[in-house]
């Protein structure tokens, strides 16, 4: 239950950002179609109906194909900010579909890449990612550590919306030890 309510809040903060269900992401999902030109637009684009098909569509085998596809493609052309992006989809997709072995180093390796980078607000999402993945795992110590850094970064952004993920995730992680902590997260949460 905590994994589903989890699940939804996540879609529902996300879901304003993500991408149109249009042709172009199905003809770049199309296993048939020509091959893709390498490019950062390509990539991009990738990232962006990756996004529409885990989000929007539940369609997580479509999406880890087209996360996979832009790491590859931004890997080939030496784009790190969008191998970045591309490793925390897949790494997100991949928990989604349970295959909790693979998510985590994807995940450890987008962070890694944004902080060589200083990207904060990369490392913010990174962060967060690896937040909802130890909340999958069941890991409170480690929630903990990645939201907290998460909540740092969006606090300094000023991203509010990324700032009650964080806080949320934090009362997750302290649910199942002390419930008045929880709900003081919560109530902040929602502020």
């Amino acid at each position: 239950m905590m994994r589903a309510a989890l699940i939804l809040f996540w879609y529902l903060c996300i879901s304003a950002a993500r991408a149109d269900s249009t042709p172009a992401c199905k003809t770049l999902l199309d296993p048939k179609a020509a091959k893709l030109k390498d490019s950062e637009e390509t990539a991009q684009s990738l990232i962006d109906c990756a996004t529409q098909a885990q989000l929007g569509d539940g369609r997580y085998q479509d999406a880890k194909r087209a996360f996979d596809m832009a790491r590859d493609m931004a890997s080939r052309i030496g784009n790190r900010s969008l191998l970045a992006h591309a490793l925390e989809g897949s790494g997100d997709t991949r928990q989604m579909l349970g295959d909790m072995a693979k998510a985590e180093p994807m995940l450890r390796e987008s962070l890694r890449i944004r902080e060589e980078l200083g990207d904060n607000a990369g490392m913010a999402s990174s962060l967060a990612a690896l937040g909802r993945f130890y909340i999958t795992a069941g890991d409170d110590d480690k929630i903990r550590e990645y939201s907290e850094r998460s909540l740092k970064l969006q606090q300094q952004l000023g991203n509010h919306l990324g700032v009650a993920i964080a806080l949320n995730n934090l009362g997750i992680s302290w649910k199942a030890h002390d419930v008045l902590v929880f709900l003081d997260y919560a109530q902040r949460s929602l502020a």
